[in-house]
């Protein structure tokens, strides 16, 4: 089974755990590539370590926290915007409206997800974006499994 690296941006520890427990062993059929992937979480607690993480080794999936202290998630958009693999971001935020959901989306977001969300609404927008979304199959990375020899 390949898998797709998924990278949770949120100030709040609580958000970052319950997404990331209901992303855990969340598998997803991508019909154009004929494959099944199986998603790898990551987590950043600010956006200036998400910069820097998605600078050094880019996920597939973000989840991005629009309003943060320091840097915010419109931020984080922008200093990523001009990579050649930029994530498929989904901003996640309490202080939803369609300016801010028109507004992320001009800036490179693919989806957006209000808070509080349940983790259903959470598979589902990553499920969504998994497929709809233009991950090339090169990204797609084999999982390596060890067994006994």
């Amino acid at each position: 089974m390949d898998t797709l690296r998924v990278l949770i941006t949120d100030d709040e520890p609580g958000i970052r755990l319950a997404a990331k427990r209901s992303l855990r062993g969340l598998s997803i059929d991508i019909p154009d590539v004929e494959k099944t992937v199986e998603l790898h979480v990551e987590e950043a607690e600010s956006g200036e370590a998400a910069v820097e993480k998605i600078l050094v080794d880019p996920p597939d999936i973000l989840l991005l926290d629009y309003k943060m202290p320091g840097i915010s998630g419109l931020d984080v958009l922008d200093r990523i915007c001009a990579m050649d693999h930029m994530p498929l971001t989904i901003m996640i935020t309490a202080y939803a409206s369609i300016e801010t959901a028109v507004t992320a989306t001009k800036r490179g977001a693919h989806d957006f997800l209000p808070k509080p969300f349940t983790p259903t609404e959470l598979k589902a927008v990553v499920r969504s974006t998994t497929v709809l979304g233009p991950i090339p199959p090169s990204r797609l990375t084999p999982r390596i499994s060890r067994s006994p020899i």
